[in-house]
């Protein structure tokens, strides 16, 4: 009996003796020292086997913390240093398998331009020198270069509050400065050729690359010198950033299709969360106008490549809202303002159609201000002043007398809306209103719009443009 039980005892000792550990056959990735954007996944698996028994069990950790049980692992963490382990068991004996990753808050720039340079069609020649700031940094940024032009904004105010589209108690510099602070993604600097990316805090990686593949078609632009370009009035300025800017949405937005379901809804979820503060319509708008109109011209253009207008430019805002104009080039017509002796010129330009319309539906309805102001042929206006007086003369011209009227028709809605319906009627045209005297004149083509606080500055700015009114 004592021998059945010592034999039983051997048996049951050189079982345990003899078990094998488990052997890891395959452990995916590869690599054990790992580097990831955040926001992008890494699928971890391993096989292993055992012949001893099918009875394995695999435990997963992450910086020691147990995160799973199944033979494989989805790996996504924010920021930082991890240490990824494997261990296979099969009950009594183990193995292990392990991985370092450094996950990093960083865009893939790189993988940016490539595929810019795809759905573009051009090459980078140089790097882009990439600088990260944050909205304070921006802010400063903002400052310095907007205060070089400090008294263009002083003038720029009195224009609109002239054209009652601003309200004097509102600073235009502090209000130009607050809306891009909060408003301005990232930007692009032609002069220094540099990308300044502004990162907010907790904002995905998704996003980031969305908004560098905008500025990144900047940076192409820049060098292939299609931004080196002078300009005759700020019509046809604004006419160049609509190319410029519709260039780079619409290639973002390729670019959107681009990327994966799981960036696409880390972006859309982002974006949802923005809780941007409306700073000023007006300006708001006035800003939209070369991502909106330069988004729609571009898309119309697109199929027959984009370098021709590069080589051959919209002259006016009109042949981008109106792209058959710009297939026959129509071109805008010279409008002049004889010279006021005794008052200072402080900004004379063209409003253009686009910003005429823009302009218009401030006071009344977008649809009407936006037929209000098709049928443009060109304009020009001057903001003058003379002591304390200030005199406002925009002189327009139209396609044809229909265009004219309607425009003058939409003029009067205008001002009657912003003066709260107290114009008062005290001679051929001539109004006096809340700040002043206005008169808007239509002579066939021809509608001139003269301002000012001063009835007989706008007697004589009707008189040398060859217009005799007379009082009630």
């Amino acid at each position: 009996m004592k021998r059945i039980c010592i034999f039983l005892i051997l048996i049951t000792l050189a079982g345990c003796v003899a078990q094998n550990p488990p052997q890891l056959e395959k452990v995916e990735p590869e690599n054990t020292e790992l580097s990831v954007n955040e926001g992008n996944p890494i699928e971890f698996s391993c096989k292993a086997a055992d012949p001893d028994t099918e009875e394995l069990t695999y435990t997963w950790y992450v910086n020691d913390e147990v995160v799973s049980d199944t033979y494989w692992y989805d790996f996504d963490m924010p920021e930082g240093e991890y240490v990824i382990t494997v261990e296979v068991s099969d009950g009594t004996n183990a193995v292990s398998h392990r991985w370092d990753v450094t996950v990093s808050n960083s865009p893939d720039f790189e993988k940016v331009q490539g595929k810019l340079e795809v759905i573009r069609g051009l090459i980078f020649l140089n790097p882009v020198t990439i600088v990260v700031i944050d909205r304070d940094q921006l802010r400063e940024n903002l400052r310095k270069d907007m205060e070089e032009e400090r008294a263009d904004f002083v003038t720029e105010q009195k224009l609109f509050e002239a054209l009652h589209v601003w309200d004097p108690d509102e600073d235009l510099y502090q209000t130009y400065l607050d809306l891009l602070t909060n408003e301005v993604a990232s930007y692009y600097d032609t002069e220094d050729h540099t990308f300044y990316e502004v990162v907010d805090p907790g904002t995905p990686i998704a996003y980031r690359e969305f908004v560098a593949s905008h500025e990144l078609i900047h940076a192409l632009q820049d060098q292939y010198h299609y931004l080196d370009e002078d300009f005759e009035n700020d019509d046809e300025h604004q006419a160049f950033l609509c190319v410029v800017e519709g260039d780079a949405m619409f290639h973002q937005y390729k670019y959107l299709d681009e990327m994966t379901l799981q960036e696409q809804m880390d972006l859309i979820n982002y974006i949802r969360t923005l809780d941007l503060q409306m700073i000023n319509p007006f300006l708001e708008n006035m800003l939209m106008i070369r991502y909106d109109l330069g988004l729609e011209f571009i898309t119309f253009m697109s199929g027959s490549g984009l370098e021709p207008i590069y080589e051959k430019l919209p002259l006016s805002t009109e042949q981008v809202m109106h792209p058959e104009k710009y297939l026959t080039y129509e071109n805008p017509v010279p409008v002049t303002i004889p010279t006021l002796v005794g008052w200072e010129n402080r900004i004379e330009n063209v409003f253009g159609e686009a910003v005429l319309m823009t302009i218009l539906k401030e006071h009344i309805s977008e649809q009407t201000a936006l037929d209000a102001a098709a049928g443009w042929g060109g304009d020009r206006y001057r903001y003058s002043e003379k002591g304390e007086e200030y005199l406002l003369v925009v002189n327009t011209l139209w396609d044809t007398e229909m265009d004219a009227g309607e425009f003058y028709d939409a003029y009067y809605d205008y001002s009657v809306s912003w003066s709260g319906n107290t114009l008062k009627k005290i001679g051929d045209s001539i109004y006096e209103t809340p700040t002043g005297f206005l008169a808007f004149i239509q002579k066939g083509k021809q509608v001139v719009i003269v301002e000012s606080d001063s009835l007989e500055a706008v007697q004589q700015a009707l008189s040398i443009m060859g217009f005799s009114l007379f009082l009630i």
